[in-house]
Order: structure tokens, then C-alpha cells, then sequence
């Protein structure tokens, strides 16, 4: 993706265990397994970033009337546009959902 070129994707808000669960930061253990999760999360990272750049961009050209034919076929066009650096191997961040409240 353009916006993030080293492929590090934002951490968002990370909240501390308390209580009961301190031991999973005190635990040398528990650090080593973090560390080894970090690519990982960089790839649930990678697929939030996926949806919320969709998503805004969604929210953006929404209007009153539009047939929702149109809506997916840009949703669906759209995901390929933003993961187009990794392409295939990326594959669909999300499925389209698609109804019709009356």
C-alpha cells in the first residue's frame, strides 16, 4: 500500500493488562511470544487499514437513489485498487455484504 511503503501499518490504541492478567507484560515468556506474533499483527494491521481506506472512500460517493448493483460493483472494484502493491497474494481484505432495509 502507498500510504505505508516500509509495510509497518499503525498500531491503532493498544491497552495494558491489569489486574489478574500483569503477568502476561512481567512474564519474559509471554514478551518472547508477543515479539514472535508481530508479523502477524501487521497483517490483521495491513487488512484494517484495507477496510478503513475502503470504507471512507465508500462513505464518500454514497448518494440517496443509487442502485445497489453499482454499490458493490465499486466496492468490489475498490479493494483490488487499494491492495494492488501485493496483488493476488493479498487477496480480498473483506466479502460484499449487500441488503436492502425498507
Amino acid at each position: 500500500m502507498d500510504l505505508f511503503p516500509s509495510g509497518e501499518f499503525p498500531e491503532g490504541e493498544i491497552q495494558q493488562y491489569k489486574d489478574d492478567n500483569l503477568w502476561r507484560i512481567t512474564s519474559e515468556e509471554k514478551r518472547a511470544l508477543e515479539r514472535l506474533a508481530k508479523p502477524m499483527y501487521n497483517s490483521v494491521r495491513q487488512a484494517a487499514e484495507v477496510h478503513r481506506q475502503v470504507q471512507k472512500y465508500m462513505k464518500s460517493i454514497l448518494k440517496p437513489g443509487m442502485l445497489m448493483t453499482d454499490l458493490c460493483e465499486t466496492l468490489e472494484n475498490t479493494v483490488p485498487t487499494v491492495i494492488s502493491k501485493n496483488g493476488v497474494q493479498a487477496g480480498i481484505a473483506f466479502p460484499t455484504g449487500c441488503s436492502l432495509n425498507c
